[in-house]
């Protein structure tokens, strides 16, 4: 009984730590949307001589995500590590 505690405790604190690190979706969604909408209209006007302001680098937007990735696979394989040592001892 008292490992299950542990676990749910666990559980728990893994969760909640999760939900701290999100940000506010309707904030950050507003602002892209915005973005999304400049892009649209400056891209579709007849004759436009667009460049964008920013130079993208899509190779850094695929290295976070792997990144973030695996520190999310890390750290359930240590969520369930813990787990699984505190239920076989």
């Amino acid at each position: 009984m008292r490992k299950l505690v542990y676990v749910f405790l666990l559980v728990c604190i893994f969760v909640f730590g999760i939900t701290l690190g999100k940000s506010e979706p309707r904030s950050e969604s507003g602002r892209i949307q915005e973005r999304i909408e400049e892009f649209e209209k400056e891209i579709q006007t007849p004759g436009n001589r667009y460049s964008p302001r920013e130079k993208i680098d899509p190779n850094l937007a695929n290295e976070i995500a792997k990144t973030g990735e695996n520190l999310i696979t890390k750290g359930f394989d240590y969520l369930l590590e813990a787990i699984n040592s505190l239920i076989q001892k």
